[in-house]
Formats: C-alpha cells, structure tokens, sequence
C-alpha cells in the first residue's frame, strides 16, 4: 500500500472515532439519564484512569507514531514502518475514545455535565490534535 492510501484509510478511521464520540453525546440526549449522585470515588477513579490513559496514550503516539514518521521521511517505502505508524494512530483512537466512555458511562450513571463534559472534551480535542498527518515525498 502506499502512504497516501494508507493515510486515506486512517484519515476515514478517524472521522469515525470522531463522529461516534459525537454520537454519543447524541444518544445521551434521546435517552436523557435520570441525574442523581454518583459516588465521589467512581469519579476520582474515572479521572485517575483518564489521565493514565492520557499518559499511555503519549507514550505509544511517540513510540508507534513519531518514530515511524521519521523513518518514513527518508524511507517512504518502508513498509513496515508505514505499518507500524497506521497501527499507532489507531491505538491513539481507541484510547481518546476509552476517555470519551469514561464522561459516557458517568453521564449515563446520572452525573451532571459539568462532571461528565471534561471527559467527553478532553477526548475530542486529542481526536481533534491527532489529525494523521503524514509528510513523505511524492516519491513513493
């Protein structure tokens, strides 16, 4: 494959990851959950498992990103490294999206906005700051 068609197809993945966080927020407003108290500790231990995700998240995005990227500048056929950087982006979907569910079960469980929103928002803006870029010559 090449890596203006592999960029296509991750760029489509991200449009969905995107859009179903979206839907989310949409589904929670047909099925409008009762609001009552959710337990402080569930949460903490929501926001406690976002920021690590959120460091998780970094971590694999330089490793499975970054360094492919830079292979890929003075190697545009590499495929492994193209491979390596389309499975990262990926795996940094589907973390930002593990954060949108954390706001989506908290929201569902009957917390307010003002809980539940950070989540759904720090979620969207990683979608929003990950947009796959690939820079390679058109070489490839």
């Amino acid at each position: 494959m090449t890596p203006k068609l592999v960029l296509r197809n991750v760029r489509v993945l991200h449009a969905a990851f995107l859009a179903a966080m979206f839907l989310y927020v949409y589904l929670l407003m047909i099925v409008r959950p009762v609001s009552q108290d959710v337990r402080t500790e569930l949460i903490i231990a929501l926001g406690v498992l976002a920021v690590a995700d959120l460091n998780a998240a970094l971590f694999f995005r330089t490793r499975k990103v970054k360094a492919p990227e830079e292979k890929l500048r003075v190697r545009p056929d590499d495929a492994t490294a193209l491979a390596e950087w389309r499975a990262g982006n990926i795996l940094s979907f589907c973390f930002a999206e593990t954060i949108c569910l954390f706001g989506f079960l908290l929201k569902f469980l009957g917390a307010g906005w003002k809980i539940a929103g950070p989540f759904f928002g720090e979620a969207t803006l990683l979608m929003v700051l990950w947009l796959p870029r690939l820079n390679v010559s058109d070489a490839a």
